[in-house]
């Protein structure tokens, strides 16, 4: 019998009405009480989200140990959903408070190594005094914001 874990089965989060998606939220005290919660961990706690779709790219590359290459690089070689995390703010902007407040992921769907689609964005309140500190959201498109 072999002693390799189990693959996990995916995680998609897909519900009948995509209204009812923007008012779901998602959050696991235990995790953020173990590790820091802000923009370099998001990633890791994103994953344990139903928001993530654990047959990404993200998760292929790792699994191939494809990561040994620059990472981005290798993302570029495969097509379909790939997350990504803010870090580009904080370069932009090193005194941009709500670089801290708020944790972002990126879901894009990559059809060629050089053109992706921006599908959701998910945000997650990163000081602990926020009430809904350590809560994943996903954000509505505007259209939904003003339909």
């Amino acid at each position: 019998r072999s002693m390799e874990p189990e693959p996990r089965e995916t995680q998609e989060y897909k519900l009948a009405d995509p209204e009812e998606e923007f008012t779901t939220s998602w959050s696991d005290p235990n995790w953020y009480q173990l590790y820091q919660l802000h923009h370099n961990h998001i990633y890791d706690y994103f994953q344990c989200s139903p928001f993530y779709n654990n047959r990404c790219s993200n998760a292929v590359v790792i699994s191939n140990q494809m990561s040994h290459v620059n990472f981005d690089q290798a993302l570029k070689q495969l097509q379909g959903t790939e997350y990504k995390t803010d870090f580009e703010t904080k370069k932009h902007d090193p005194n941009l408070s709500e670089y801290t407040t708020y944790n972002v992921v990126y879901q894009f769907h990559r059809s060629s190594p050089t053109q992706t689609e921006l599908q959701r964005i998910y945000y997650c309140p990163g000081m602990p005094n926020h009430p809904q500190f350590g809560c994943i959201f996903p954000m509505p498109s505007i259209n939904m914001v003003f339909a």
